[in-house]
């Protein structure tokens, strides 16, 4: 089956490993930070009448550091690295000529479009889950309470602001699906722009230069919402993030990734 082969050679090629290796590496690095370096003990906290670190505030897509902004800066070339320029180089060295031999076009499309997506996707969600896994292991999952200021979502301030407070683990995991999704879509850009690209490296660097700019637009352009950062970081203070936007940023990231990548194989020859 070529979806399976597909599948397949994203998740054993060399750059697969060497994009989760770069985010489990900033994972660990964060864990060694804020475990070594930030740590609370709950007894001494308890005793002086403060908030001890919590799962809630210590995880990396809670957690103001370093780490969490070259992890999300970077998310763009993480997710477009393990196989987001497959099309532009199976083109080039006649890999594709081979198996359209015995499949369609539309076919061989569409695994290449469900392989980015599940490769883009996991290498940015299985990080985030190691350091929430890491985290627990050191530190309490003590509910979020608003009143203290020391976590990091607030009912009337952050998407889903009301369930974080009431069940932290479920926004948190709800959100790392989110993450898996939209990291999925921006690897899946690289199908297209490979349509249009002349070079492998453009094609996977191409998807980081259109988030930075979404991201600096939303900086200068007052009214602006649609910045990546906006929907991938969970503690970002934007009340116009809502399930609404969600579905809209991926209904239009799908509408750019699979309709014209789809729709090109029927009007031009590839080869």
């Amino acid at each position: 089956m070529l979806l399976k082969q597909e599948i397949k050679r994203a998740f054993s090629g060399r750059y697969f490993f060497i994009s989760l290796s770069i985010g489990m590496a900033i994972v660990l690095w964060h864990f060694i930070q804020i475990t070594f370096f930030s740590g609370v003990d709950l007894e001494e906290a308890v005793a002086n009448n403060y908030c001890p670190l919590s799962l809630y505030n210590t995880w990396i897509g809670y957690r103001s550091g370093i780490q969490k902004s070259i992890y999300f800066v970077i998310m763009p070339i993480l997710a477009a690295l393990p196989f987001g320029d497959t099309y532009f180089t199976d083109i080039k060295n006649g890999y594709a000529k081979n198996i359209l031999i015995k499949r369609t076009r539309t076919n061989f499309a569409l695994s290449k479009y469900v392989a980015v997506f599940l490769s883009g996707g996991i290498t940015i969600a299985v990080p985030l889950v190691a350091d929430l896994l890491l985290c627990a292991l050191f530190f309490p999952a003590i509910d979020p309470d608003a009143f203290t200021r020391t976590f990091p979502i607030f009912p009337s301030d952050n998407f889903m602001g009301n369930l974080f407070i009431v069940k932290p683990l479920l926004y948190t995991f709800i959100y790392i699906f989110l993450d898996f999704f939209l990291s999925g879509f921006i690897g899946c850009l690289c199908l297209p722009l490979s349509l249009v690209l002349i070079n492998k490296y453009l094609v996977l660097v191409a998807p980081f230069l259109i988030c930075f700019i979404l991201n600096e637009l939303q900086q200068f352009v007052y009214g602006f919402t649609f910045s990546p950062d906006s929907f991938a970081i969970p503690d970002i203070n934007d009340q116009n993030v809502t399930w609404l936007s969600f579905i809209i940023l991926f209904a239009v990231l799908f509408s750019l990734t699979f309709i014209p990548f789809i729709a090109s194989q029927r009007k031009r020859d590839i080869f």
